[in-house]
C-alpha cells in the first residue's frame, strides 16, 4: 500500500504540549528518560515568533559528560525529541522519520544552566521532507550553545 504524503498545517502550543505529554509519558527508553533527567516539562512549551515553539529544559548532573557541562549525546537525543514533537503535532498520527540530522555545538552548556530548545519548520515540500531547524539557547535568548538543521519524512 502506498502512503500518502503531508503538508504541515499551523500548530498551537496546546497542540505541542499535547504531543510532548505523550512523547515524555509513551515512551520507554533513553530518550524519554534523557528528557526526565534534564527536567523537561510538557506544560512549559512555549510559541514564539514565527511559529517556532520553546522547549525549555535544564542541564542536571545526569545529563552531564565529565568537564561538568551537557554531554552532546543528549543535547542531539533532546534536539531530535524535539524537533519530531513539533513535527507530530503539526500532523497527528502520521508517521515520522529521520533523514537527515546535523548539530553544531557552538558554546558548552554548564551544570545548572536553564536552556530552551526553540524549534521551526524552516520548509515543507510537496516531497514529504520537513526542514526543522532547532538552537539551545540560555534563558533569556541571547547565547546560542548549539543548532542545526533536522530533516524529516511525513507520511499518512
Amino acid at each position: 500500500m502506498r502512503r500518502g504524503l503531508l503538508r504541515l498545517a499551523p500548530v498551537s502550543v496546546s497542540q505541542v504540549q499535547k504531543a510532548a505529554a505523550k512523547a515524555v509519558t509513551g515512551m520507554e527508553g533513553f530518550c524519554s528518560n534523557v528528557m526526565r533527567t534534564v527536567d523537561f516539562q510538557p506544560t512549559n512549551v512555549s510559541a514564539r515568533d514565527n511559529g517556532a515553539m520553546g522547549f525549555p529544559w535544564k542541564a542536571n548532573r545526569g545529563a552531564l559528560n565529565g568537564f561538568n557541562s551537557a554531554h552532546g549525546g543528549a543535547l542531539a537525543i533532546l534536539a531530535d525529541a524535539f524537533t519530531r514533537i513539533h513535527m507530530n503535532a503539526a500532523n497527528p498520527g502520521a508517521e515520522v522519520s529521520s533523514v537527515s540530522f546535523e548539530i553544531s555545538y557552538l558554546n558548552a552548556v554548564q551544570e545548572g544552566e536553564e536552556c530552551t530548545c526553540v524549534t521551526r519548520l524552516v520548509s515543507d515540500s510537496k516531497t514529504g521532507l520537513h526542514h526543522m531547524e532547532y538552537s539551545f539557547e540560555d534563558k533569556k535568548g541571547k547565547k546560542v550553545f548549539s543548532r542545526g538543521i533536522h530533516v524529516l519524512s511525513c507520511s499518512q
